[in-house]
């Protein structure tokens, strides 16, 4: 949000929960991108859009990985599929992170996935048309053979390592495939009460060391929504 729907939200979390069918325990991430996005869109040439989100997403990728003490990383490129997907593209990309970088369907073409996908009950779900945040922001001419220099001197234009941090600090773990939520930290949602009446937020500041907190909204399932927009922040 505000670019995405709630409906590509619940997209993502019914394909983890088909996909998890299938494999080891699965975790669902939801990251704050927004931010990044229209920095780019402001800095960068429009054609290298793609190009600079991607390589973004694995800066952001990579530092979560380290955070859950994960090993690789894993996507579903198909090399020729899109532009962002050629060799040059992908070799591009990948050059902003030494994690290895698994890619499953790599050499299959796009029957192949498809048919893979039907056969795992993902389909139907996968072409819902609920536009996620690529597809939002997806340039009219992508460059298919980015240069790295080039990326490299956008990327100078601002100053996009703090936006990353941010994003990941206030990443959610919103479903897992034992039906969980994992809250990132526990000692602040237990510390803040119930909206009252009126509109006054109470917040236990006993339970709470020096910093700054921020607000946020939450449905009755205790997931975060209105993709972690802030409410409020207070100091202690």
């Amino acid at each position: 949000p505000p670019y995405t729907s709630p409906q590509a939200r619940q997209k993502v979390l019914d394909l983890a929960r088909i996909v998890s069918q299938y494999q080891g325990h699965v975790r669902v991430h939801m990251i704050p991108f927004t931010e990044t996005q229209l920095a780019i869109y402001k800095n960068a040439d429009e054609s290298y859009a793609i190009t600079l989100m991607r390589r973004m997403m694995y800066r952001l990728a990579e530092m979560l990985c380290e955070r859950k003490n994960c090993k690789a990383i894993v996507n579903g490129e198909s090399i020729g599929q899109v532009a962002s997907q050629t060799l040059t593209s992908m070799s591009v990309i990948n050059s902003v992170t030494n994690m290895p970088v698994i890619r499953p369907v790599a050499c299959l073409d796009k029957l192949e996935i498809i048919d893979i996908s039907k056969k795992i009950d993902t389909y139907e779900t996968s072409i819902l048309p609920y536009e996620d945040c690529c597809t939002v922001f997806v340039p009219k001419h992508p460059v298919i053979n980015p240069k790295l220099e080039d990326s490299i001197k956008m990327e100078e234009k601002f100053d996009y390592e703090p936006m990353i941090k941010e994003a990941v600090d206030w990443h959610v773990g919103c479903w897992d495939d034992s039906g969980d939520t994992e809250p990132e930290d526990p000692e602040v949602e237990d510390a803040i009460g119930a909206i009252d009446g009126d509109n006054t937020i109470s917040v236990n500041e006993n339970t709470l060391t020096s910093g700054t907190y921020t607000l946020r909204y939450i449905d009755e399932n205790d997931s975060i929504i209105d993709s972690f927009k802030p409410i409020t922040s207070f100091t202690i």
